[in-house]
């Protein structure tokens, strides 16, 4: 629990200073590069589809240096449509082509740190625990880096914040199994222990037991209960979002009917008006019911945006891929009928996390200084 804690903290807190360690220079180039090149190629198939609306009688394409060129359209203008309104509209369209390319380009940044950084994951998990030393820089660098580029993602709402949870996460599940458990790989052929290495690559929560060797993805095949997997995770995704686009959201807009008034600079303060005798900044009954029920609405939003995208990926991982089994995919947020005491969990920790290192919040101190 301690070192959990401690080490959460302390990469968190690394994450938020500009100055923290990158990868080389050389490394950074590269990964920018494939960045923007991969940006730039969806930015440029999107940006193909904003056109003008207007009859075209011929439009002729041509190539140049790999990219689909338009030439000049010859247009019949309708009625009432000068050419310089043309000519706006042509520019329009270039500048919304502009934008979506730096966009998609800029958020290919973030995603391709991340993978660099899981690949060293994955080669590091293989070495000894000196040799993973060498791979630190490369390993938390890029991870890092992720973090500090995620502002290229704000063009989805929503994706910036669940993005810099996801690798906050995974940072500390990295020194927690690379360098503070220091957790070697069972004996077995290159592919098993490549395949162990992806299974524990990404599971902080310890879901899985990792002391036996898990089986390979050929192994792994289609049955009945994957189905009724899909299914019931489907299912539950549906619920979530009819409950919320029918029933949450429209009676909280109706009941409350929020104006930009309630969002204004004066009313961020709450206690201080409350003490306040000043009559106009009086804090009335509807203010606080806002406030209470906006604390539970960001709640449940994100319990159902966290819980779908867990749906998403556990049907690609299952499903599509066939890289993990069901069981390798609970609930996210579990069953709250099925919640328990601390003092039950302490008592039957269960197998699968027999093989942690115990060491001591002392011994653990001593580790880091």
């Amino acid at each position: 629990m301690y070192k959990n804690l401690f080490a959460g903290a302390a990469i968190t807190a690394l994450a938020l200073i500009p100055s923290c360690p990158a990868p080389l220079p050389i490394a950074t180039f590269v990964i920018e590069a494939i960045g923007v090149t991969v940006g730039v190629v969806a930015g440029v198939v999107c940006g193909q589809l904003h056109e003008c609306d207007v009859p075209q009688v011929g439009k002729k394409a041509r190539r140049s240096h790999g990219f689909t060129t338009l030439a000049r359209r010859q247009v019949i203008l309708p009625p009432g449509v000068s050419e310089h309104a043309m000519d706006e509209c042509r520019a329009s369209m270039e500048g919304q082509s502009v934008t979506i390319t730096q966009t998609a380009s800029h958020f290919g940044t973030p995603l391709t740190y991340a993978a660099v950084s899981s690949v060293v994951f994955i080669i590091a998990a293989h070495l000894s625990c000196r040799g993973r030393w060498f791979f630190a820089p490369l390993l938390f660098g890029s991870a890092i880096r992720s973090l500090q580029t995620s502002s290229h993602m704000e063009g989805f709402t929503g994706i910036p914040a669940f993005w810099n949870l996801f690798i906050c996460i995974y940072i500390h599940h990295a020194i927690a199994v690379l360098f503070i458990e220091s957790f070697e790989l069972p004996s077995g052929t290159w592919y098993e222990r490549l395949y162990y290495a992806y299974k524990i690559w990404y599971d902080p929560q310890r879901i899985l037991i990792w002391n036996p060797m898990p089986q390979v993805p050929g192994s792994i095949k289609a049955s009945t209960g994957e189905v009724g997997f899909i299914v019931q995770r489907c299912t539950k995704a549906m619920i979530f979002w009819l409950l919320q686009l029918y029933i949450i959201s429209p009676t909280f807009i109706s009941y409350f009917q929020p104006q930009i008034t309630d969002f204004a600079p004066s009313r961020q303060t709450y206690i201080r008006r409350m003490l306040s005798k000043d009559p106009i900044s009086l804090v009335t009954s509807q203010e606080t019911q806002l406030r209470i029920t906006i604390s539970l609405y960001w709640i449940w939003v994100d319990l159902i945006m966290l819980d779908t995208a867990n749906i998403i990926l556990s049907i690609l991982f299952v499903s599509i891929l066939r890289l993990d089994s069901p069981e390798d995919w609970p609930s996210l947020f579990g069953n709250p009928l099925n919640q328990t005491c601390q003092q039950s969990v302490q008592s039957n920790p269960g197998p699968r996390i027999e093989w942690i290192d115990k060491k001591s919040l002392l011994d653990w101190l001593e580790w880091i200084v």
